[in-house]
């Protein structure tokens, strides 16, 4: 093997996408502005590994609240989970999430506020490449008033069950196979 077949690899890196990872290792650090931080290190089945990194700061733990109940840690739990001890953040430690990749200037990474999910929840709407800015409101169904072409019937249909599933699904669910 020579290092021209490593050209244009990601190693063994997550990339932009959606990953069923689990947390393997936790560290505590301080920013350079002296601020205390964590960082959650993972993999998914493949060995590919990635990081997220949550600021300690009191007007950022929302961030860390939403990532410890998407990695499946209860309300009740959050009430025991100590921001400043090791012990606490090692409870999520080989817990399993659906973590969003995406590329940043250098590196790929976990957004904050949709970034992450529960396995076998509905994905985000972001996490399928769709970033609502506005909320829409559907417009109002008109009633035929005989002027125009009768609306056409909409018929719905069940999926075909000899067809394969999307690749996309929307519900991910399952066991990590690690």
């Amino acid at each position: 093997m020579s290092l021209g077949d490593h050209r244009g690899t990601s190693g063994d890196y997550l990339q932009e996408g959606n990953h069923h990872v689990k947390i393997t290792k936790v560290r505590l650090f301080k920013y350079s502005n002296g601020n205390p931080g964590v960082e959650f290190h993972f993999r998914d089945q493949l060995g590919k590994t990635g990081k997220y990194g949550l600021s300690l700061h009191e007007n950022a733990l929302w961030k860390l609240g939403n990532f410890a109940i998407a990695c499946g840690l209860t309300e009740d739990d959050l009430k025991t989970y100590n921001e400043k001890s090791p012990n606490s953040h090692q409870r999520l430690v080989e817990k399993q999430v659906m973590i969003r990749m995406v590329r940043g200037e250098k590196y790929c990474n976990v957004p904050d506020n949709d970034g992450f999910w529960k396995v076998g929840d509905t994905v985000p709407a972001a996490a399928h490449g769709y970033e609502p800015t506005v909320e829409t409101t559907p417009e109002p169904e008109k009633a035929y008033d005989g002027t125009d072409d009768p609306p056409e019937p909409v018929e719905e249909s069940a999926p075909d069950p000899t067809e394969p599933p999307p690749e996309d699904e929307d519900i991910i669910t399952g066991e990590a196979p690690w």
